[in-house]
């Protein structure tokens, strides 16, 4: 139950890889609670973003095919989980039943923070673009990566999934997992029809504990998150 719960939580530069290098990083504004945002946009393309190889962003399928272009602002604050170096990662693939990315094809990440009391204090930390020259783009190739590592300080330090057993090991082990995952659906949906406030309200209790850490609520709004 507790892997259900964290994962519930979250609902190189050729073809191979580009990769930028972000030390010492010097804040322009005095900011204690931060709140850490990747803005991305894409044209002509499919992709996903991740955070220390967490998925924090997908863009695939009839979702890219239909719309074409996108842009979104996607919070990671419950994806850094501590101080220390984070990789931001990129991963940008062609268009639905298409073998290669075209001239259009484009990707952008900017990393900035909030100030969470004072929305009008924002700091970039970085932006990373694909190339997108008329002699200098994206056209025939099969895959791009933007990646990006930056050192973060963090006022708070949050476990996590850090010490969640390996899937593939306890598939190895002959439990069957997707029974498991089965069965706990099968409790949740019972729970909320239902209406068992009480017991729902202990099943997210951990999630709404780490969104409250890395949101930096307050104690009422904490209370009332589990409402």
């Amino acid at each position: 139950m507790k892997i259900l719960l964290i994962a519930s939580l979250f609902i190189f530069s050729t073809v191979g890889c580009q990769e930028k290098k972000i030390k010492n990083l010097k804040n322009s504004l005095d900011i204690k609670n931060k709140s850490y945002r990747i803005y991305t946009r894409l044209s002509n393309c499919q992709a996903e973003l991740f955070v220390d190889d967490m998925l924090a962003f997908s863009y695939m399928g009839d979702l890219a095919l239909k719309g074409k272009r996108t842009a979104v602002e996607v919070p990671i604050n419950t994806l850094l989980l501590s101080s220390g170096k984070h990789t931001i990662d990129l991963k940008i693939y062609p268009n639905l039943n298409q073998s290669t990315l075209n001239e259009d094809s484009y990707g952008e990440i900017t990393l900035h923070y909030f100030d969470t009391d004072n929305y009008d204090k924002e700091v970039e930390l970085f932006v990373k673009e694909t190339p997108n020259g008329d002699h200098n783009n994206l056209n025939g190739l099969p895959y791009y990566q933007l990646k990006a590592e930056i050192n973060l300080v963090l006022p708070f330090s949050i476990e996590g999934w850090t010490n969640s057993v390996d899937l593939k090991d306890e598939m190895e082990n002959g439990n069957d997992l997707k029974r498991e995952v089965q069965n706990s659906y099968d409790d949740i949906i019972k729970i909320i029809k239902d209406r068992d406030v009480n017991t729902f309200s202990k099943l997210i209790k951990e999630r709404e504990d780490l969104l409250g850490v890395a949101f930096y609520s307050t104690s009422q709004q904490k209370k009332r998150q589990l409402k």
